[in-house]
């Protein structure tokens, strides 16, 4: 006998911009993720007082289990920093960043979810888009469609490795900047 199909549990992940937007997460009916890392990132100590209404809604979610604190494993935090070095955003992202990418992977593939990570960080979501993960942005619109980017020197013109942005130009000294590639396929 054939199972009927069943419909996945959506969960929703959480970036940092998403927190300090000041949302209530007991709006949201789904079961939220986050990593450490991006509550270590909101919890610092020079924006404490200011994050301090955002920290108390983020404990009280912890507390009520509407909110998950998850590490990723470490083969997805591999995988993301793989597919932003094709995309050209390494340099452009933050280890929060690659932690939040991975526990979308992880979850996606580990527990079979569907998986919407919210976030207002246009490299998060141009890394997201390589992946097939479905991302979503709050208060501001997203991106439209997937970028590579290739350093450059803006002065040689010289293309270098996306490992250097905001190094310095082997060639004149320029420091390196970051720019949509061009595809010369056509």
């Amino acid at each position: 006998m054939i199972a009927p199909n069943r419909k996945k549990s959506l969960i929703l992940i959480f970036d940092t911009n998403i927190f300090l937007t000041g949302i209530d997460i007991n709006l949201f009916p789904n079961k939220i993720y986050t990593t450490p890392e991006i509550i270590d990132e909101i919890e610092v100590e020079r924006y404490e007082s200011r994050n301090r209404n955002i920290i108390n809604r983020i404990k009280a979610a912890i507390e009520s289990k509407m909110l998950i604190i998850k590490n990723p494993s470490e083969k997805y935090v591999n995988q993301t920093k793989a597919t932003a070095r094709i995309t050209g955003d390494i340099k452009a992202l933050s280890d929060q960043d690659y932690s939040i990418i991975a526990l979308a992977l992880d979850l996606m593939n580990s527990q079979h979810y569907d998986i919407e990570l919210f976030t207002n960080d246009y490299s998060i979501q141009n890394v997201c888009f390589e992946l097939n993960i479905t991302v979503r942005s709050l208060y501001k619109s997203g991106i439209e469609h997937q970028i590579k980017f290739e350093v450059f020197c803006p002065h040689c013109q010289t293309i270098h490795n996306c490992d250097k942005l905001n190094d310095f130009c082997e060639m004149c000294g320029s420091r390196l900047k970051r720019r949509p590639k061009i595809d010369y396929k056509n």
